[in-house]
């Protein structure tokens, strides 16, 4: 099923960006279908709130920090257009 939702690209802070560069190796490890893909994210300001009552991949708990709790990071495919 495909759904668009009308949103605004909007200026992040780079955390995101700093971080996946440690995520990235323990995802790709996980799912190896992503070591092409770019390692970056976009920030989109939504009219409607989004709730995302599926995932399409749940990875292995895991602490990337250790001043962070650990988190198993839940992850959906999306494509921009």
């Amino acid at each position: 099923m495909t759904v668009i939702i009308e949103g605004t690209i909007i200026k992040g802070f780079g955390v995101a960006n700093k971080n996946i560069r440690f995520q990235m190796p323990h995802l790709v490890w996980q799912f190896p279908g992503i070591k092409d893909i770019y390692p970056g994210s976009i920030n989109v300001s939504l009219e409607k709130p989004l709730r995302i009552l599926t995932y399409d991949y749940t990875s292995i708990c895991r602490t990337f920090h250790s001043s962070k709790p650990a988190a198993a990071p839940l992850f959906s495919k999306y494509q921009t257009v």
